[in-house]
């Protein structure tokens, strides 16, 4: 009793103890054997393989306490191993989990680990490596970047993917934390090269200064950031990067850098300084005008009038004096393609003297070089007004005109020009042309009728002709231009062929069409166009052997051209080649199932080969496609009554009386498969309904007065019986047949 009592006092102490207690929880981790203990942070990898093998608390075999946790069945692990990811939602790996699993007894906590569930950089990396679109790659990059920011391999990775998509503005930030960290030479490259990929001028601003302040002997980049604060508008600083270059430049070197600074000084009011450099320049090169001009300028600007005028005059003084020197200038410019330098020089020039030939003629350079249209055709009726007979401005103008849109004005000065150039075939070209826009159909043919004269071995005004004259039906003067064409172009496919359509549509001249069209497929032997047309000579001329073979040769070209098919296939219908017909017809009915004419020849041919099983299919469809058509019943009828069949043709003929009401043989064959269906009074209505179309038919009437007496409608088969004795009174049978009756004592006078 003792010891039953202090067992159970154990048992009861270990079940209700009032201070349960939570030492730690056994786990194996990949069959690897772990102590976690309560506030300790677990980390796993999804891909792990866990079971809990044991939870330490100071209750009796663990009675009465369990594992909880959101979203996360734990307690699954207590009894059995499984792999982490599989509990997981939805069983994504690639996503960043933090458990809380509380250790309870019944519903008190002892304490809680935090499980922490992620995957690792390599798995990220290979998954971006599997992955073959650029999109999702980087998409699953940026992802692994955010769930671990400290990782270097990621960001490597992820800032090469940036680099090969050219996504610039996703880059530079991470290149410029990069920088600010370690400012290295090879990362303020990348950055450099993102910036100028993003067209960021502030950007590479930015870096360039970093680069130069890490190299100063960095010339080329030292260069570069003056440019970029030229192009910038920030001229103040490009000038002092300009200047820290010049004292490490060897002298011959220095000239570029002078002019810079000259120009840039003089854009900010700077005009000293520009005359220290551009003196320093022209030390350098004493025979450009350009400098000699440019000090000119900045002399007046500064109130030194007397070096002014020494250097302007210096400046003309280079070819000529004055006027005179700015037009030499100008050409020079010109030659030089610095054309709105010339246009400027041209233009002082012409306000001091507004009829210079010369000017106006070297302005007229300029303007049209420059695509400045609108100046130009005033320059070029300045001139015209100076020289009424300049027939290259008057050509010139018409052009320019004819370029604006201008149709009216160029046609009036082409016009003239073409009076003393009558064989200008480029004037005559664009005289067409406007024609053509103009819709002037009738002066636009005249111009291309000029043209073939003129030029006779180009194409393109046949074209026209030969659509004009084809627009008015005109095929006999098409005719006669192409065969004019053809002499000065003998190897024109495109005339061959209107030459042969001409002949083929006037009917006259098939034999010369199809010798046409024979050249063409001599040089063009898969021309389609040819072909066709060459089918539709033959077809006029009835050689029906040369056309089967150009259909073959068509359809070789285009298989599914589904009249030549069906062409093909009638043409060897005609020569009695069925087989070949049949093949051709049975491809032309797979898109053509409801052609009637198709069937009506393949209905034949079997009929032909006696395949008696396919004609009756095709009877059939003709009957089903055509009801009204009478023909296909009466091969149906023969085939089915052949069978004994007749059920079937009673309903085949009940359909076909729907569609043709009064056919009289049609109800003959319905009366027959009534009859052999033992549909006796069908029949008879059958008959009543013929004999109404045909009241003198002796041998039906007999036939129903037959049908009467078998039934035992003595009244109305004695009435038909009368009947056959009034259209044929010495009718034997009829006269036997009344007699029986009366004789039986039928004496009624029944009316049928």
């Amino acid at each position: 009793m003792v010891a039953a009592l202090t067992a159970g006092w154990l048992l009861w102490r270990g079940i209700y103890d009032v201070s349960p207690r939570f030492d730690f929880i056994l786990i194996s981790i990949n069959h690897e054997s772990q102590k976690v203990l309560s506030g300790e942070t677990l980390r796993l990898h999804p891909k792990d393989s866990v079971k809990i093998l044991k939870i330490s608390t100071n209750m009796l075999s663990d009675l009465g306490v369990r594992l909880v946790s959101r979203n996360f069945d734990v307690g699954a692990l207590r009894h059995e191993e499984m792999i982490l990811s599989t509990l997981l939602p939805n069983q994504e790996i690639f996503d960043h989990y933090n458990f809380t699993v509380w250790i309870k007894y019944r519903n008190q906590d002892l304490g809680y680990i935090d499980w922490q569930v992620q995957p690792g950089a390599e798995d990220w990396l290979d998954k971006a490596s599997r992955t073959i679109n650029s999109d999702h790659r980087l998409a699953i990059l940026e992802r692994a970047a955010q769930f671990l920011p400290d990782n270097r391999e990621i960001k490597a990775r992820l800032l090469e993917e940036y680099r090969s998509l050219k996504r610039w503005k996703q880059l530079a930030p991470m290149l410029e934390d990069m920088a600010k960290k370690k400012p290295d030479q090879e990362i303020l490259n990348d950055l450099l090269e993102v910036y100028t990929g993003m067209q960021s001028k502030d950007g590479i601003i930015s870096v360039l200064k970093r680069i130069i302040e890490l190299n100063p002997d960095d010339l080329e980049n030292q260069n570069r950031l003056a440019e970029i604060f030229e192009g910038a508008g920030k001229l103040k600083e490009a000038i002092i990067e300009y200047e820290g270059l010049l004292g490490r430049l060897d002298k011959k070197d220095r000239l570029p850098f002078y002019n810079r600074l000259g120009y840039l000084y003089t854009k900010i009011g700077r005009f000293k300084k520009a005359v220290f450099f551009y003196l320093k320049a022209a030390e350098l090169d004493k025979k450009d005008a350009n400098l000699y001009y440019n000090l000119s300028y900045l002399y007046e600007k500064i109130g030194q009038k007397e070096k002014a005028d020494f250097y302007l005059g210096s400046a003309v003084g280079l070819k000529s004096e004055d006027m005179e020197g700015r037009l030499t200038l100008a050409e020079r410019l010109i030659k030089k393609k610095d054309l709105k330098e010339a246009k400027k020089y041209l233009s002082e020039v012409l306000k001091e003297k507004p009829k210079s030939l010369d000017a106006l003629l070297l302005m007229a350079q300029v303007l049209e070089k420059l695509g400045e249209k609108k100046e130009l055709k005033e320059i070029y009726k300045r001139i015209l007004s100076l020289e009424p007979e300049n027939e290259t401005v008057m050509f010139n103008l018409g052009a320019l005109e004819y370029e604006t849109g201008n149709l009216k004005a160029s046609l009036n000065y082409l016009k003239t020009y073409l009076k003393s150039h009558p064989k200008d075939v480029a004037t005559h070209e664009i005289v067409l042309d406007i024609y053509k826009k103009q819709n002037n159909v009738e002066m636009a043919f005249k111009e291309a009728q000029v043209l073939v004269e003129l030029r006779p071995k180009e194409a393109g005004p046949y074209y026209y002709i030969f659509d004009h004259l084809a627009a008015k039906g005109n095929y006999e003067g098409i005719i006669r231009v192409m065969e004019k064409g053809l002499e000065a172009n003998p190897k024109q496919t495109d005339f061959k062929m209107y030459l042969a359509l001409a002949c083929l549509k006037t009917g006259d001249g098939l034999k010369k069409a199809r010798k046409q069209i024979s050249d063409v497929l001599k040089e063009k032997p898969k021309s389609l166009d040819a072909l066709l047309l060459m089918a539709q000579v033959l077809e006029k001329l009835g050689e029906k052997k040369e056309l089967k073979e150009i259909y073959k040769r068509i359809l070789s070209l285009e298989p599914k051209n589904e009249t030549v098919v069906f062409n093909l296939a009638v043409l060897e219908y005609e020569a009695g080649n069925l087989k070949a017909s049949l093949n051709y017809l049975k491809t032309y009915l797979k898109s053509h199932p409801k052609d009637v004419t198709a069937h009506e020849i393949v209905f034949d041919i079997y009929k032909k080969q006696n395949n008696v099983e396919m004609a009756f299919k095709e009877a059939q469809s003709l009957v089903e496609l055509r009801p009204k058509e009478i023909g296909p019943y009466y091969y149906v009828f023969d085939r089915l009554a052949a069978k004994g069949d007749y059920e079937d043709i009673v309903r085949i003929v009940e359909k076909g009386l729907e569609a043709n009401p009064k056919q009289t043989d049609l109800r003959e064959y319905l009366v027959l498969a009534y009859l052999e269906t033992g549909k006796e009074g069908l029949a008879i209505e059958q008959i009543k309904k013929i004999l109404k179309v045909r009241p003198e038919d002796i041998k039906l009437l007999l036939h129903l007065a037959r049908l009467r007496e078998k039934r035992g409608e003595y009244l109305k088969a004695l009435a038909a019986y009368g009947k056959v004795l009034e259209k044929s009174p010495d009718h034997e049978e009829a006269q036997e047949a009344y007699l029986r009756l009366r004789l039986k004592g039928v004496r009624g006078e029944g009316k049928e």
